[in-house]
């Protein structure tokens, strides 16, 4: 029963990384306001996603979803798994 309680089912994952707004990777100090919006625009990397703690859950399905040499918003990635998760299985 221990285990029961402790357990995280995949809806409690899903409400937790598709509603949290945290960053996945923290600005420098040093960055200008200016640099750190430009650096938000752009995006992470595949490898920066599938080394989150915040996605560690998906990082199968983020493996298999994303593109090696593109960037992504928390955003788009969010969709993305979000679109995944709720797709009917064939």
């Amino acid at each position: 029963m221990a285990k029961q309680k402790n357990a995280t089912t995949l809806v409690e994952l899903q409400e937790n990384i598709l509603d949290s707004p945290e960053p996945i990777a923290e600005q420098s100090a040093e960055t200008s306001s200016a640099e750190s919006v430009s650096a938000l625009e752009a995006g992470y990397t595949k490898q920066q996603f599938l080394g989150s703690a915040k996605y560690a859950a998906y990082k199968d399905v983020l493996n298999a979803l994303l593109e090696d040499e593109e960037t992504y918003t928390t955003e788009q990635v969010n969709h993305l798994l979000k679109e995944f998760l709720q797709k009917e299985a064939e």
